[in-house]
């Protein structure tokens, strides 16, 4: 064997392309995977949460002063309603010694009622009310169910009153 001969080369490493007037270029790097590109993030445990759902429709003026204060806040739907149901709850005299409830074991709370008028041939609502759900604290949730069944109101009333005067004392614009 000379040395002027080359090894023969794996298929794998071969070049898959070539420069014109470059004699031996470099290989090319073999395509990646995309598990390579990418680092899998570690999967989320599902426990047992403390918060509680609870969903709500709003009216839309509401949910785009909403969409607002989240944004100048730098807070979530979630951490917005929270607080503003605790400042209402704190300044009209809502207890807060409430005793919860075991999960599953909640009193039910009055809906809302409201009048339904529906589209002819349709069986929708008239008014689309985008809905949010959010997971409220057991005590944010024993006193928004104990100011529901004190107050003439509902919870969707009351969440509308709670949530603009949040966003007067936020000085949020209306849209």
């Amino acid at each position: 064997m000379s040395a002027s001969k080359k090894p023969a080369q794996d298929p794998a490493k071969a070049v898959l392309f070539q420069e014109p007037g470059v004699p031996d270029s470099p290989p090319a790097k073999a395509p990646s995977s995309p598990r390579d590109k990418k680092p899998i993030p570690p999967r989320r445990l599902k426990g047992v949460t403390t918060r509680y759902p609870f969903t709500v429709r709003l009216a839309p003026e509401v949910n785009d002063r909403l969409t607002l204060a989240c944004q100048k806040l730098g807070i979530g739907p979630q951490g917005a309603l929270e607080q503003a149901l605790t400042e209402w709850f704190d300044k009209n005299g809502i207890p807060d010694d409430l005793r919860l409830a075991p999960p599953g074991k909640r009193p039910a709370r009055p809906r809302t009622l409201k009048p339904r008028t529906y589209r002819k041939g349709e069986g929708k609502d008239e008014t689309e009310e985008p809905s949010i759900t959010v997971r409220l604290l057991p005590l944010t949730d024993a006193r928004l169910t104990y100011a529901c069944l004190n107050l003439p109101m509902g919870p969707k009333d009351l969440v509308d009153n709670v949530l603009k005067v949040f966003f007067m004392r936020h000085q949020i614009p209306r849209p």
